[in-house]
């Protein structure tokens, strides 16, 4: 009886929904990155790998924690009134700390130590980290709120869209 229990339980939740984002969101990044290695030739490739190892790093810090502290310790609140007061707090000093990392990230893009040609990469990767920050937030938002299925579509949505901004971006630049 504990099995059906957990399968419907998974099931009502929306569970379904979010192994299914989860899957487009793998797909779409091997789709992403086959598709990059077509489109640019090794030189931009390289700049592009630099400009994305510097991006990881800002992902790492990007509000210094504050989207999954508002997952792990949010969840923990009863009351949706002080989950959206922690959301609220949540946002406003990540997005601070997270606009100090994007300034560094878009200024030091104009430094000679850089390779020649990264600039326009860095500053892209430097404004995402605001928008990854905020996606982020509010995927864990809608976590914390039981909303799985609006957590999926956000998620598949998110990723679609970083799909076709890379896929347009190599193709122009």
């Amino acid at each position: 009886m504990g099995a059906y229990n957990y399968i419907k339980d998974f099931l009502s939740r929306g569970g379904v929904s979010v192994f299914i984002s989860t899957a487009v969101v793998k797909f779409s990044a091997a789709i992403l990155s086959i598709v990059v290695v077509r489109l640019l030739d090794k030189d931009d490739y390289g700049i592009l790998a630099y400009a994305l190892s510097i991006y990881g790093i800002g992902i790492v810090i990007s509000g210094f924690g504050s989207q999954y502290s508002l997952l792990r310790y949010g969840s923990l609140l009863k009351s949706h009134l002080k989950r959206r007061d922690y959301y609220r707090a949540t946002m406003n000093h990540g997005v601070k700390y997270t606009a100090i990392i994007c300034l560094f990230v878009i200024v030091s893009a104009f430094f000679p130590f850089h390779p020649k040609g990264s600039a326009i990469y860095l500053i892209l990767t430097g404004i995402s980290l605001i928008s990854f920050f905020i996606i982020e937030l509010q995927r864990s938002y809608f976590r914390i709120l039981d909303l799985n299925r609006l957590y999926s579509r956000v998620n598949v949505v998110y990723s679609v869209a970083i799909l076709i901004a890379v896929i347009l971006l190599s193709w122009l630049i």
